[in-house]
């Protein structure tokens, strides 16, 4: 697995950000590539 930090510019565009719905979706497909990070190589 690996370990994501958030860069400050993410931080603050993630928390204007206010449908729950966007907001949940987004933190999904972090963690789908965090659990599975070769997901995106071709």
């Amino acid at each position: 697995m690996v370990k994501i930090s958030f860069d400050p510019s993410f931080k603050i565009i993630f928390s204007k950000i206010k449908d729950k719905s966007l907001k949940t979706r987004i933190l999904k497909q972090i963690s789908k590539i965090k659990d599975n990070p070769e997901i995106g190589n071709l």
